[in-house]
């Protein structure tokens, strides 16, 4: 418990700006049953970002790398912006810049930093390395088991095209609405979390096209049974049921469920503070 306590005081110092602050906690005896606990703080200097200088960021500028970090340089008015210094936000931040640069395109791009403190350890530069390496693109795009839609429809889901910088964070976006084009069609279990769709990302081993593909297990569409409505207080289920676009025995169309649940909050009998005022879904 006083380490934590230790970890937490210290912490504290640094979010307001006391990078080398040392927090020590002794317990003294005082009787069998009593103990006093002391923390002996020494604080150190209280350190401001003087400046955040960047070094082989040949394709991405220094402007647009400080804007994703957290650590700012102090500027003239420093009651506004006083820019204190606090390490872990500098650690956070390079993880920050090393994402931004897999967003971009570069895979192995490797960002390191380092603070200069001053001698009097009131100033400090935040130097920040990088290492870029090659830009990788999207190369070949397959599908394998799709029968509902060509590969065509299929790839024009892709939020990138191929021959675009890669990013990896976008091929979860292409998951999901590779997901919602095939419920919006009734197949509800071509999702990633039921194992109906992956995606194999291949590095080459040599150049620098990546290869994505893509594995569907379609199953069976699912067709709406009964149609219960609940949580009516005052409007009978006859003015929400005219609203509906589905009907029992078709099939369970995604698309046709957000349009239901759109035409339904325009009719204006529902409280549109709620977090889902209308809320269409299936249970099996």
């Amino acid at each position: 418990d006083v380490r934590r306590a230790e970890r937490l005081i210290s912490d504290t110092y640094r979010d307001e700006g006391y990078p080398r602050v040392a927090v020590h906690g002794r317990l003294t005896r005082l009787d069998p049953d009593e103990r006093v606990l002391t923390f002996q703080v020494s604080e150190g200097a209280r350190t401001w970002v003087e400046r955040v200088e960047f070094s082989g960021n040949e394709h991405v500028p220094a402007n647009e790398l400080r804007k994703v970090m957290e650590s700012k340089a102090r500027k003239w008015i420093k009651w506004l912006w006083p820019g204190w210094f606090d390490d872990l936000t500098f650690r956070s931040d390079l993880a920050a810049l090393q994402h931004l640069y897999r967003e971009r395109g570069f895979l192995d791009a490797q960002v390191e930093g380092r603070p200069a403190f001053s001698e009097d350890g009131g100033r400090v530069v935040l130097q920040v390395s990088v290492q870029e390496g090659p830009l990788y693109r999207l190369g070949e795009v397959s599908f394998e088991g799709n029968t509902l839609f060509r590969s065509d429809e299929l790839l024009a889901q892709l939020p990138l095209d191929v021959g675009e910088p890669y990013n990896p964070g976008q091929v979860d976006a292409a998951l999901e609405r590779i997901s919602a084009l095939y419920a919006d069609q009734g197949y509800w279990d071509v999702t990633a979390a039921s194992g109906n769709l992956q995606v194999q990302e291949v590095l080459p081993q040599e150049g620098t096209d990546v290869a994505l593909r893509f594995r569907i297990v379609e199953g069976e569409p699912v067709y709406i049974g009964r149609i219960q409505i609940r949580g009516l207080t005052k409007t009978k289920e006859a003015v929400v049921r005219r609203e509906l676009t589905f009907y029992p025995g078709e099939r369970a169309s995604r698309a046709k469920f957000r349009e239901s649940e759109h035409s339904l909050l325009n009719a204006g009998y529902f409280d549109r503070t709620a977090p889902r005022p209308v809320d269409i879904s299936l249970a099996p």
